[in-house]
């Protein structure tokens, strides 16, 4: 029976490090996804800004 427990203990240590192991690349993974929609969004802000700052340019062209 106590070899039987070790047994069972190892295995759930080794099942608990792939675990830990899938984590850390799924983290890596996500953190990275992350970094790009943050990049993504500050492109797409500059982009936003300078597309109200053209209109605003038209609307003083267009009422001179």
């Amino acid at each position: 029976m106590c070899y039987s427990n070790k047994y069972s203990l190892e295995e759930v240590r080794g099942e608990f490090d792939d675990f830990q192991e899938s984590s850390r690349e799924l983290e890596a993974e996500l953190e990275a996804q992350l970094e790009q929609a943050e990049s993504a969004n500050k492109d797409l802000l500059s982009r936003i800004q300078r597309v109200e700052e053209e209109n605003e340019s038209v609307k003083v062209r267009q009422v001179y």
